[in-house]
């Protein structure tokens, strides 16, 4: 009897403790992020227009355009969970800006100085994409012209999620992105030594908080699912093969996934942001990085651009 009683209470306490690791571990990631560094245009010979636009839902959203007087399309930049601010792409706005390229690099929902309180990872966002796409494309210079979104990491996700359902957009290049929010959590546990076989137990209670927290008919969301959804629009996925923070199984969900056509860069070591160190931020002293993406972003253009 008394062993059937501390098996059941073990049973309980494992239970508690699995649905409390979730709580715990997500609840600080969904806070608001308040930048302590941004980035200045001019440090790149660029000149930015500071825009606010307004997502669906009715939220503030600071933006910054960088317009070419002739593009062959723009880019709509998003960053991460956490950081850094998407004013750090203002590198790659600088050499795309030289090969014909215009860029809107766009702070999501609860980062920086755009309103809301809640990070979505990667759900509500799209709102926000939305709101950079119809600034777009009201533009005379880029009436049909090619829209292509460009994430890291969350913004990886957003990018995936958007272009899915955004029928404006005409591609997607993501880095570092997660399959879905639950698999990065159950891959990261895994990679930490969590027990294998509870693993299996986990995954529920990380979607019944992210359910709770996020709306439970947003967990059928996910770049996983949306990325199958894109049909012939280009994507480009890139990916480091020991990245600490969103692991390589979910580059090798995702691509296996993904449309036939679906190109994609693989970099050894631990390289979160793809480039090395502050690589990121000079994107153009990496002429591989440089090739790939323009050569993707070639594919991109529309006939008659």
């Amino acid at each position: 009897m008394l062993i059937l009683v501390l098996a059941g209470l073990t049973v309980i306490l494992v239970g508690l403790l699995l649905a409390l690791i979730p709580r715990m571990i997500i609840s600080p990631m969904l806070e608001r992020v308040n930048y302590s560094r941004f980035y200045d245009p001019a440090d790149y010979g660029l000149q930015a227009s500071r825009l606010s636009l307004q997502s669906r839902d009715g939220l503030k959203l600071e933006a910054f355009a960088v317009k070419h007087p002739e593009p062959l399309g723009a880019l709509i930049f998003l960053t991460g969970i956490h950081n850094p601010s998407v004013t750090a792409f203002y590198g790659h706005a600088a050499m795309l800006h030289a090969e014909g390229w215009g860029s809107l690099l766009l702070e999501v929902r609860a980062h920086g100085r755009s309103e809301g309180d809640l990070i979505s990872l990667g759900y509500h966002e799209v709102k926000d994409v939305q709101a950079a796409v119809d600034y777009l494309a009201s533009q005379p210079e880029l009436a049909q012209k090619a829209l292509i979104v460009f994430g890291l990491s969350m913004g990886g996700a957003v990018a995936m999620n958007a272009a899915a359902h955004i029928p404006r957009l005409d591609g997607l290049v993501a880095l570092s992105a997660y399959s879905s929010f639950s698999d990065a959590f159950i891959d990261n546990m895994r990679a930490a030594g969590f027990p294998r076989f509870l693993l299996p137990l986990q995954r529920p209670m990380v979607n019944a908080y992210l359910g709770r927290r996020l709306g439970r008919k947003n967990l059928d969301l996910t770049p996983i699912k949306s990325i199958t959804l894109l049909g012939d629009k280009p994507a480009l996925l890139m990916h480091s093969r020991e990245d600490s923070q969103v692991p390589f199984a979910s580059f090798e969900r995702l691509l296996k996934a993904a449309p036939a056509g679906t190109r994609s860069w693989v970099v050894e070591g631990d390289n979160h942001f793809i480039l090395p160190g502050e690589g990121f931020l000079q994107p153009a002293d990496f002429p591989e990085y440089r090739a790939v993406l323009l050569e993707f972003l070639e594919s991109c253009i529309k006939p008659g651009t």
